[in-house]
């Protein structure tokens, strides 16, 4: 038997013996659903339950609700709850609607025949390649049953799948892929759900992963495969993946830490054995661990220590051990800042001056500043992780990334188009971007607008220019109380509100959920808030106060900052 070639990747890939020249070619349209794999050993278990013996019409539509939720044959274990005329013919359409709460309403019938409607609330769609997607409209459907063989069964529904919110949460569960940003220097999460009790929940994200990113990302990411690139299955532990063409090193290396990362994040136990067209990718032999990729470390933000500051008075304030300091640079003399951000390289952005006449600044901690423009308004400008661009609102309506030239120095203005963002291009609208923070990554924007949460994406129009594209309302029960909003380090939302008893709330990226965060000494309304890997802070009752990250979710103590007692202080997190 010949032996097979080995690919050796070590912590500086290395592929000088084996002939892998070409570029990877990657399609540009990831809209549309595309196969997953040509071989699936990820498919659900086959289906245990169905309708008990003597189930009353209610009964039966509410078991049928939650049996939608098993994708297993095509949805067989709904499929029991049909009569026959309908059990084969029923088109379980995706995506799948996810109902926040359903009612039942029973229509006058007979001993025969009856009618079901179910209402309610529709919050999202699932879907076929796990993607949520968020929404918010009334949700109708109207079942009607007949007896068969003795026992009630649906005989006519709708073509679709619809969902209880609550089976989402106890039968699905949310995994994240990684996908490179247009650099291809930043991996980005791409958030799924996959059916809980799928065997080898490790194939269907490497199934997921070649599928490409999801249309609500996409335009942020590049895919990580070429177009007939198939992910064959795992085998004796190695994962299979074919179709790849001629590689590259790069793109081995690249592709090779979307794995990793993936599943390291899902929980995979390490070494993970990969093999690209028959040719196995390895690290001096073994198996390969994040340990490879370091640099592409998409977790970063949320595991490196950040510096806090505070804006007090004005002015931009370090935090030692005990009170406050100023800092050295020119921007840190300053007394009339309306908002500031400070990077982790160093590097600060801030807005002088009261709405109405305001200027942009952009230095570093201790050296000078240089005025980028004016404007009436300016909103408070943000970050990327770890010495990324800034970006920031002129004005309500014109976006804005200001990024220092590694070559130059110099400070370059880059405008991004928002004609996609809802409310401020309606006709007629006033509405303008209050907020605007981006997200660790730079793929992606929260934005509050008329005091509500919207989030997009950051990608690229045909013409190259900048552009948020792909936005939609998340939170949507919060909107009108939301007065501030930052990104946790570990990509979701978090939001200060007017809201008495849940001032604080925390969303995912998805928008699948939201939840309130301890209400322990914390009062409303929160103006200010932010976050670094270990702990949140919040302004709220004119105290600056943080509490634990482990400790938010639960009945955990906010805290006053000890350093800012006596001031009205909002917090900055140098991430």
């Amino acid at each position: 038997m010949p032996a097979r070639r080995r690919v050796l990747l070590p912590a500086v890939l290395t592929l000088s013996a084996v002939g892998l020249t070409a570029c990877v070619t990657v399609p540009t349209n990831q809209s549309a659903p595309v196969p997953l794999r040509t071989f699936d050993a990820a498919t659900p278990t086959a289906p245990t339950a169905g309708p008990a013996a003597g189930a009353d019409p209610a009964d039966i539509v509410k078991g049928f609700y939650a049996a939608a939720a098993n994708p297993a044959g095509n949805h067989a274990e709904a499929r029991t709850y049909l009569a026959s005329s309908v059990a084969e013919s029923w088109r379980a359409s995706t995506p799948t609607t996810i109902v926040e709460r359903m009612t039942y309403t029973t229509e006058v019938g007979s001993d025969s025949e009856i009618s079901i409607t179910a209402t309610g609330t529709a919050v999202g769609e699932l879907a076929v390649n796990g993607a949520y997607h968020p929404m918010y409209e009334a949700y109708e459907a109207t079942l009607e049953l007949v007896r068969e063989h003795g026992e009630w069964r649906v005989a006519a529904l709708p073509d679709e799948v619809a969902i209880e919110q609550t089976e989402l949460r106890n039968r699905y569960q949310p995994h994240e892929l990684y996908f490179y940003d247009q650099s291809g220097r930043r991996l980005v999460a791409d958030r799924r759900w996959v059916y809980t009790e799928n065997r080898d929940v490790d194939e269907k994200l490497m199934s997921m992963l070649v599928g490409g990113p999801a249309a609500g990302i996409s335009a942020a990411v590049v895919p990580a495969a070429p177009d007939p690139a198939v992910f064959v299955g795992r085998r004796s532990g190695e994962y299979l993946f074919e179709g790849f063409g001629a590689l590259d090193e790069a793109s081995v290396r690249a592709f090779a830490a979307q794995v990793v990362w993936t599943l390291s994040a899902a929980n995979v136990q390490a070494p993970y054995h990969i093999t690209i067209d028959g040719v196995p990718i390895t690290t001096n032999g073994a198996g390969l661990t994040t340990d490879d990729f370091v640099d592409y470390n998409p977790r970063l933000a949320n595991t490196r220590n950040a510096r806090l500051f505070v804006l007090a008075g004005g002015q931009i304030l370090g935090l030692d051990e005990n009170s406050t300091e100023a800092l050295p640079g020119q921007i840190g003399g300053m007394t009339t800042l309306a908002s500031a951000d400070v990077s982790s390289t160093g590097d600060l952005v801030a807005v002088d001056g009261q709405p109405g006449a305001q200027r942009l600044l952009m230095g570093t901690e201790a050296g000078p500043a240089e005025e980028i423009e004016a404007a009436e308004t300016f909103t408070a400008p943000s970050f990327v992780f770890s010495g990324g661009p800034a970006w920031t609102v002129a004005d309500g309506r014109r976006i804005m990334r200001l990024t220092r030239s590694s070559a130059t120095g110099k400070i370059v203005v880059n405008e991004a188009d928002g004609r996609g963002i809802p409310l401020i291009n309606d006709p007629g609208s006033t509405a303008q971007i209050e907020e605007f923070r981006i997200s660790p990554s730079g793929a992606r924007v929260a934005m509050l607008i008329d005091n509500r949460l919207f989030i997009g994406v950051i990608g690229q129009l045909e013409s190259g220019n900048l552009a948020v594209v792909d936005v939609y309302e998340a939170a949507h029960e919060l909107g009108g109380h939301i007065d501030t909003l930052d990104w946790l380090p570990s990509n979701q939302v978090l939001l200060g509100t007017s809201l008495p008893a849940q001032p604080v709330w925390q969303v995912e990226m998805d928008g699948s959920a939201k939840f309130a965060l301890s209400t322990n000494n914390i009062a409303a309304p929160v103006t200010e808030v932010a976050a670094s890997s270990t702990s949140i802070f919040a302004t709220g009752g004119d105290r600056l106060r943080s509490i634990p990250r482990n400790e938010a979710t639960g009945n955990g103590l906010w805290v006053e900052v000890d350093q800012t007692r006596g001031l009205r202080a909002e917090p900055i997190v140098a991430n």
